[in-house]
């Protein structure tokens, strides 16, 4: 069955993927994803008990990952091209180095990571200013943990413990 995603049980024997290609499989996780985030919208009172069963329209948040040696002047162009103050950044890289900034015209928050060889940018988008600002604060307790590697997984992870909200991953 290659190419397929194997069943996996609970501890009750229900399954919990089906055996769709791939394909279909991501797009049912996002449809489920989509009912969830609009119950738990309705239910967290985000919408007006009168719409929760309309349509609406709902910012999806995901984090993108883009990495480049830092070497790789072009590569690393490409990595901060839309990141505000890119040129103040860009001459960090070259040691080990983390920041965040923000997008307001596009409700973007980037993380940026470097140990000397390697930049890694995170990209999360769909988090309002607030959610953002508490997602930064939270984080620091998180970044201060022994062993602790920032990946768009561990972000995720903290997003969804600290802020109750549930990022997709691209990459």
């Amino acid at each position: 069955m290659s190419g397929y995603i194997s069943r996996e049980h609970d501890p009750f024997g229900r399954s919990r993927l089906p055996a769709y290609p791939p394909s279909k499989h991501q797009a049912m996780q996002k449809h489920r994803e989509a009912v969830r985030c609009t119950r738990a919208a309705a239910e967290s009172k985000r919408i007006p008990p009168k719409a929760a069963g309309e349509l609406f329209t709902m910012v999806a948040k995901t984090i993108s990952t883009t990495r480049a040696l830092v070497a790789d002047g072009i590569a690393v162009g490409r990595l901060l091209d839309e990141v505000p103050d890119a040129e103040e950044i860009r001459t960090e890289l070259d040691k080990p180095y983390f920041t965040r900034r923000w997008q307001q015209s596009m409700s973007r928050s980037f993380w940026i990571t470097s140990d000397g060889t390697t930049a890694v940018c995170l990209t999360l988008s769909g988090l309002d200013l607030d959610e953002t600002v508490a997602l930064w604060v939270c984080f620091d307790a998180h970044r201060r943990r022994a062993g602790f590697e920032l990946s768009a997984h561990t972000l995720g992870e903290i997003i969804e413990s600290e802020i109750g909200l549930i990022v997709g991953i691209e990459n």
